[in-house]
């Protein structure tokens, strides 16, 4: 057998059905061994959008992603490896390699540190969990195994480097079920989880914080029963919106710079805190305010997150999924009766939570706020959201609640912007059935727009709601604000609608909220690929930002003469 065939046959054990990346010459054995072992595979327009639909499809399918490239490729998957990195994601990066008969000769795209070339596993090992490079035929399923183990447990992309002369050579391999090479992680603190139980429960006022690494982990159900039978009221970090559905009665809001002013003002009364696989970083806790987490249970899997940022009064440290089914199963044991519901009622009709003026009553019409209030009476119920970064997201963040039970996706740990469009991309692919509407603005929109040939090539039926305004608006208001100027911040004014056309994609131009309204009608009810260009006028970022993030952005970036 062949090297990429044995490659092949070990991925599928792995139930691995699609993968990612643009063709190679040093790749041609491993793409016929996709072909004929009968592996999709999804071509992209540029490798930095493979990458980023691979750790989309991880997410929204459960199972690992794949990607692939080979030299400037290779090289060009490094942001979304990053993101996969930062959001803890499961990921198989696969980079093909010169032949080894041409190693330290400067054979076309060697990049193995020889001759003053440099090492593309050097590249990727800041942001990966492990790197490989196999050495020869006969180690090459063994090394994989070995990569994949640690994918997954240790909840990560790695790196494996395979020379093209070994993907072509014949050897004889032993194939194992991953059963018999890696262990899906079941750590449980017992005696941390009986504590944390006993503290919730004689706790006056708790609240939860579900982070991004307890997200599109299958625990929707199992931490809505957990904070109902516990009397618990959650709130969200911003990039782990969705995990229970955001109108739930229990659901505070979201926590952030653009989150919600009740989140943080339950928060701050609140006599304990617990936090959920939470990146406990300064977009999230407000440039680390302190008040926020006072008396503090953080629960993780990740043992460098617990006590990093903010002292302690119990560190738990365990793989999550385990840890909130032992976590429920303690507090059961526990007789509790709080008014958490009616807790968090006046706390959301007081700060109308989701339901403040600039949605409702918005001094313009097309203002960001309402085209998301608007967007979310259309879409159906069930919608799986994707966000980008900029100005767009903050506004989607608080003013757009996402009611799928972990609908949400944003690899916004590292906040690449023009990742949406093709992690929509990849969380279609993985859910084909779902209706996936991404929600990016223009100037994300144009750094992957070639992917939208992939998308109808391939029907893949992403809506795209484009908020043109004409600039990097989150930059230049800051800009603006602190500094006094906008320089470089402001874009040629595009027609989305058009682009989208070119490509083969529906395209929609909508300037007003009926005119949204029928648009988005017509995408969900012919799934097809969609562009619907929305024009949006008077965002302004102190709109959407909370007074003491203001404050914090005053630090960072100083004030204008």
């Amino acid at each position: 057998m062949r090297t990429a065939d044995a490659i092949v046959r070990t991925l599928k054990e792995e139930e691995t059905e699609i993968v990612f990346g643009i063709c190679g010459g040093y790749l041609f054995w491993l793409l016929r061994a996709f072909d004929e072992g009968g592996v999709r595979t999804i071509p992209s327009r540029h490798e930095g959008a493979a990458a980023f639909m691979a750790a989309a499809y991880a997410q929204a399918s459960g199972r690992i992603g794949v990607v692939f490239g080979q030299g400037p490729g290779a090289i060009n998957l490094l942001t979304g490896i990053a993101s996969a990195y930062c959001d803890s994601t499961p990921m198989l990066a696969i980079a093909a390699q010169a032949p080894q008969g041409g190693y330290a000769a400067d054979v076309h795209q060697e990049a193995t540190g020889s001759n003053f070339g440099f090492d593309q596993l050097a590249a990727f090992a800041p942001m990966v969990r492990e790197t490989f490079r196999c050495p020869s035929t006969v180690s090459a399923v063994r090394t994989l195994r070995r990569a994949l183990a640690i994918a997954h447990g240790e909840r990560g992309p790695v790196a494996i480097e395979f020379p093209a002369n070994i993907l072509g050579e014949e050897g004889s391999f032993e194939f194992l079920p991953p059963a018999r090479y890696r262990n899906e992680p079941r750590r449980v603190d017992v005696e941390g989880v009986e504590e944390a139980a006993k503290l919730i429960a004689g706790a006056a006022r708790p609240a939860i914080i579900i982070g991004n690494r307890a997200s599109h982990r299958g625990l929707s159900d199992e931490l809505r029963a957990m904070c109902e039978e516990a009397g618990l009221p959650f709130a969200v970090t911003d990039f782990a919106k969705g995990v229970i559905p955001e109108d739930h009665p229990l659901c505070l809001g979201v926590l952030g710079h653009s989150g919600h002013e009740g989140t943080h003002a339950y928060l701050e009364s609140a006599d304990l805190v617990v936090t959920l696989g939470a990146r406990l970083d300064s977009k999230t806790t407000v440039n680390h305010t302190a008040g926020l987490f006072s008396n503090l249970i953080q629960i993780d899997d990740n043992a460098a997150e617990v006590g990093r940022n903010f002292p302690l009064r119990l560190g738990v440290i365990g793989d999550i999924p385990a840890t909130v089914r032992a976590l429920r199963a303690a507090l059961r044991t526990h007789q509790i009766d709080r008014p958490a519901t009616d807790w968090v009622a006046e706390n959301r009709r007081k700060h109308r939570t989701y339901r403040e003026p600039l949605a409702i009553e918005p001094p313009h019409e097309m203002g960001s706020a309402s085209v998301l209030s608007a967007l979310r009476e259309r879409l159906p119920r069930e919608t799986l959201v994707v966000g980008d970064s900029g100005m767009n997201l903050h506004f989607l963040k608080r003013f757009f609640p996402v009611y799928a039970p972990d609908g949400f996706y944003c690899f916004y740990g590292f906040a690449a912007m023009g990742s949406g469009l093709p992690v929509s991309m990849g969380v279609q692919i993985a859910r084909p059935n779902e209706v996936v509407v991404s929600v990016i603005g223009d100037g994300g929109f144009l750094v992957y727009a070639g992917e939208l040939q992939i998308m109808a090539e391939y029907n893949i039926p992403v809506i795209v709601i484009v908020l043109n305004n004409a600039g990097y608006w989150q930059v230049g208001a800051y800009m603006e604000k602190f500094i006094g100027s906008s320089y470089g911040c402001a874009i040629q004014e595009i027609d989305a609608a058009k682009i989208g056309q070119s490509f083969g994609c529906d395209g929609y131009t909508v300037r007003t909220l009926a005119e949204l309204a029928a648009a988005v009608d017509q995408a969900v009810a012919k799934r097809r690929p969609a562009v619907i260009d929305v024009k949006v006028q008077g965002d302004k970022l102190e709109d959407v930002m909370l007074a003491r993030s203001e404050q914090f952005v005053a630090k960072v970036y100083g004030r204008k003469s």
